[in-house]
């Protein structure tokens, strides 16, 4: 039998107790029967006196509530009810060793319970549906997005560690993706993406734990891959050749519309169509532009065409997209499509042309009245000459001559004075009609060069000059020529009273050689 403390012993040395077992586990989920046995505390005091045990803590008097009891006499730790580790993964109690009258005879000891871990979560991933996008010219390896899935159950264990793995694609052939089977990376694994072809792949994605070994948990979650449109396909004429007629004269007309074939995604810079006349164009008749609507090229003439000149003509036209093909920065080489376009120009019942629309004659200064000379030639663009055309004088500004209405000669009306058009020059321009007989019409230009005569004397500047003796010892005359240079100077100056008196006090000497 132990004996009984009395009040009157020596209290009992703690430093010496020893307390036992070392601290335990118990079983996540167990069945048990209840209540289950975990161990027995012992104090080394129980070997001299009568002990009393007890524990507090978390699952005694803290939540959960009486999830964990000792037996007072014995020591003996029980469990009542199963426990889930991931709510509860360790259980830190304080055990208590008393004796009847409340002595402790012991320290108070902490006794750790950890639940062990029981595989009974499985994994679950992060999204229920995973949204990815992959261009369609993508290479091989190219990354398409991540998958993960997390685990409940305790970290670095089997029962945590995840593998993951495709389990179907949808449509199914071939194989387009791979994914790592720890990281969760899906990767591409074929050059056959066309987004032309299929635009949208959907994949069923696996996660099991315990390393993906057949016993391990698992689940599953949809995948949807969209294939991104690239350039990869480039624009093309539905024809090699087209044709395309307009009326001479006419500009800022549409001629024609040319469709094409582009099977990248509509209404992107992969399918928007840009054209380009690349011959037949130099002198910049045509324009071609792009139909943001229809995505066509609209074909316009800017100027005006003449049938006389070109029957026809024929354009190059070529086509691309916005930007560029990716098979263009892979080779770093254009690639166009290419198409030609005959434009034929139509004749139309044109008025005269006066063309050049100035035109020369030479007439001498002071010619007598009534000369006639050859005047202003128009002429019919579809005959080629004058016939039928008539003519009449628009403007004369001396009124100086006369056309005949149907020969369009020329007839000197006054004497011609060069010296008198203002401004002054050698050009006397007379303005010309030209009319057909539907009374259609141009105007040209006569321009008349009147050669210069010398019939204008020269004449002195000054009409009385003065000399003061003895400071003054000469004085300047100056004189002009209103004839061209050629008739004008240098001149010779003389004394118009050559007596001998008058010889002997003036003389005329050159200062500037004219």
């Amino acid at each position: 039998m132990l004996k009984k403390r009395h009040t009157k012993e020596t209290v009992l040395r703690r430093a010496k107790r020893r307390w036992a077992p070392i601290p335990c586990s118990m079983q996540e989920n167990s069945l048990g029967p209840f209540p289950l046995f975990l161990q027995q505390v012992q104090s080394d005091a129980a070997q001299n006196y009568t002990v009393f045990y007890s524990i507090s803590g978390r699952g005694v008097d803290q939540e959960p509530l009486n999830l964990f009891f000792i037996e007072r006499d014995t020591g003996n730790l029980y469990c009542t009810r199963p426990v889930d580790r991931e709510e509860y993964d360790v259980f830190d109690l304080i055990a208590y060793a008393s004796t009847a009258d409340g002595y402790s005879a012991d320290l108070p000891l902490p006794l750790p319970i950890k639940v062990e871990d029981e595989n009974d979560n499985h994994p679950i991933f992060t999204e229920t549906i995973y949204n990815f996008e992959v261009p369609e010219s993508s290479r091989l390896g190219t990354t398409v997005g991540v998958v993960c899935a997390t685990d409940r159950d305790e970290p670095d264990t089997m029962h945590t560690r995840l593998k993951y793995s495709i389990l179907e694609q949808n449509p199914k052939s071939p194989g387009l993706f791979s994914v790592h089977p720890s990281t969760g990376v899906i990767t591409t694994v074929s050059h056959y993406l066309d987004r032309e072809v299929i635009d949208k792949y959907t994949l069923i994605m696996k996660v099991q734990d315990m390393d993906g070994q057949f016993f391990g948990l698992s689940s599953t979650s949809t995948c949807i891959i969209t294939v991104k449109d690239s350039n990869d396909n480039a624009p093309t004429f539905r024809q090699n050749a087209y044709e395309a007629t307009v009326d001479e004269n006419t500009y800022n007309v549409e001629i024609l519309r040319i469709p094409i074939e582009d099977k990248d995604s509509i209404n992107t810079e992969n399918w928007r169509a840009n054209f380009t006349i690349l011959k037949g164009n130099e002198n910049g008749y045509f324009k071609i532009s792009t139909d943001k609507a229809t995505n066509e090229g609209v074909l316009c003439v800017v100027k005006p065409l003449n049938y006389e000149e070109n029957h026809q003509m024929i354009l190059e036209i070529g086509v691309n997209n916005e930007v560029p093909f990716i098979r263009d920065i892979a080779t770093r080489v254009p690639t166009m499509n290419r198409a030609l376009v005959t434009v034929r120009v139509k004749d139309q019942d044109e008025g005269p042309e006066c063309n050049p629309p100035a035109q020369y004659v030479r007439i001498k200064e002071n010619s007598a009245a009534g000369l006639k000379v050859n005047g202003y030639k128009a002429y019919d663009p579809e005959t080629k000459n004058s016939n039928g055309l008539r003519y009449k004088k628009l403007h004369d500004p001396k009124e100086w001559i006369s056309i005949d209405e149907i020969s369009g000669l020329i007839t000197v009306s006054k004497v011609l004075d060069r010296e008198v058009m203002a401004p002054r020059n050698d050009v006397y321009n007379v303005t010309v009609l030209a009319i057909d007989q539907d009374g259609r019409s141009c105007t040209g230009t006569l321009a008349v060069n009147i050669e210069d005569v010398n019939d204008n004397p020269p004449q002195l500047l000054q009409d009385y000059l003065v000399v003061c003796k003895p400071k003054m010892t000469y004085v300047d005359i100056s004189a002009i020529d209103l004839d061209e240079p050629v008739h004008g100077a240098p001149f010779h100056f003389s004394l118009a009273n050559t007596s001998p008196e008058v010889n002997r006090i003036w003389t005329i000497n050159k200062v500037n050689g004219i």
